[in-house]
């Protein structure tokens, strides 16, 4: 409500606004006012966030760090990186190497799985879901104690499961301390017990993870 004695206004009114948080539209009404005034009716459409933050790193816009894997330097931002990874946090709040040279050597990484993984930390987003990249996707999560990304993995790779990778995945869950998608494998194992226990792939797996392989017979004993 106006104080119309301290803007010396002939008239008071309500302004009402609802304010719709997607951007789409901002929405305006008005109470008691005159036939003469008006108000325009805005129309606000930002760009996401998560388009704007894409946009920064596709263009190196402001970096100032380089990631560095086998055959590719991808640009990035330190404090992007720092907040969202614990590792990359203390790398660059130490004085270490990293620190003082704004180069991250990272040759156990493909390029493609870099990018995807910078991708994620800077819109949330994860576009490819294809098995392999998503295995490897997780790994890299792991390395840089990226949580959020690892389960997120996890969980698109439960609906994945086949007879031919499901061993793999229990190896790849263990190894990440991904228990739910343990879980998830080895009931898919149970389920598909006479399949996979005489696939080519069982007995090359058992060979290669003993102590896993043992852990996995004893759910299947009940069977």
């Amino acid at each position: 409500l106006v104080d119309k004695s301290r803007f010396n206004l002939p008239y008071s009114f309500t302004l009402v606004c609802t304010i719709i948080t997607s951007g789409a539209n901002l929405d305006s009404s008005s109470e008691n006012r005159t036939q003469d005034d008006s108000f325009p009716c805005l129309m606000v459409s930002p760009l996401p966030l998560q388009e704007e933050l894409k946009e920064m790193l596709l263009n190196d816009k402001h970096s100032d760090v380089q990631l560095k894997t086998r055959d590719k330097i991808i640009a990035a931002h330190k404090c992007l990186l720092s907040a969202r990874s614990p590792v990359f946090s203390e790398m660059f709040d130490q004085n270490m190497l990293e620190s003082q040279t704004a180069v991250v050597d990272i040759p156990d990484v493909e390029s493609e799985t870099l990018q995807s993984f910078l991708e994620f930390l800077y819109t949330d987003t994860i576009t490819n879901t294809d098995y392999e990249k998503l295995l490897k996707l997780m790994f890299v999560a792991d390395k840089y104690q990226v949580d959020y990304l690892k389960n997120r993995c996890s969980l698109i790779l439960m609906s994945k499961l086949s007879l031919e990778n499901v061993c793999e995945v229990v190896s790849a869950s263990d190894a990440v301390n991904q228990p739910n998608l343990k879980l998830c494998a080895v009931n898919f194992i149970k389920e598909n017990k006479k399949k996979i226990i005489s696939s080519t792939v069982w007995p090359e797996w058992v060979e290669k993870n003993m102590k896993l392989a043992v852990e996995v017979f004893s759910k299947l004993i009940d069977v």
